[in-house]
């Protein structure tokens, strides 16, 4: 990272990252592996056309879990754009 330039956000320095890093860090990243470490249930990056029975990721409490399942189902009852 280069620490040379310097970005102001109020009265708080940050150093401005190196667009050589990022794109380090962006190669390295792999979403199968994201999927593997943190999908609950076997469930796999692929596409299905099935319901999930359960969220791809651990939810902290009972309120995140309603909440998702409602939003996903208004989402899946919005007619087609």
């Amino acid at each position: 990272m280069n620490h040379d330039t310097v970005s102001m956000v109020g009265d708080l320095h940050l150093p401005l990252p190196d667009d050589d890093d990022d794109s380090q860090e962006i190669a390295d990243y792999k979403f199968t592996k994201f999927a593997a470490t943190h999908f609950q249930g076997n469930a796999t990056p692929t596409y299905i056309r099935q319901v999930l029975k359960q969220p791809l990721l651990p939810l902290k409490n009972e309120g995140d879990q309603l909440v998702t399942e409602l939003l996903v189902l208004s989402l899946t009852h919005l007619p087609d754009v």
